[in-house]
């Protein structure tokens, strides 16, 4: 170890601790700026996930409504064998409930008479869709359903 004189004579440095101290404080600013920069990304990540969640539960509730909305159709249907107008077999966009297309489409192939009661068995498909495919908030539900009209 090299000892050097300073002016002071109380005070003795050594020459080869130069510099360490500006070391060590780059490699800890290096860190908490790392260290901050990865928080602020799962903060983000967590954030878009819980925003995706809310968006997915809308979606489920939109093709739900859907649904139900096919089903009162039958129920109320004069022809208790033939799928109502407004839920078509080819599909029909029935409603945008707050920014998601909701369509429904309605197979009725299945018709059974049973102890002289006739009844229809009705396939009910509904799509709610929001966004176009491929971007971030783009989110789609899609819910089937069985209807038995006596």
């Amino acid at each position: 170890m090299i000892f050097s004189k300073s002016k002071n004579p109380r005070f003795i440095r050594t020459v080869s601790q130069q510099g360490f101290s500006l070391v060590t404080t780059l490699f800890i600013i290096i860190f908490l700026m790392v260290l901050g920069t990865n928080m602020v990304k799962i903060g983000t990540s967590q954030q878009q996930v819980a925003s995706l969640s809310l968006i997915s539960n809308r979606a489920y509730y939109a093709a739900l409504s859907g649904l139900e909305y096919c089903e009162n159709e039958i129920a109320n249907s004069g022809s208790a064998t033939v799928c109502p107008t407004n839920c078509s077999t080819t599909g029909k966009t029935i409603s945008t409930i707050e920014g998601f297309n909701v369509t429904v489409s309605c197979d009725d192939t299945n018709v059974f008479t049973e102890a002289n009661e006739t009844y229809a068995v009705f396939e009910i498909n509904a799509l709610a869709s929001r966004g176009a495919f491929g971007d971030l908030e783009y989110v789609s539900r899609e819910l089937n359903a069985t209807v038995i009209n006596k």
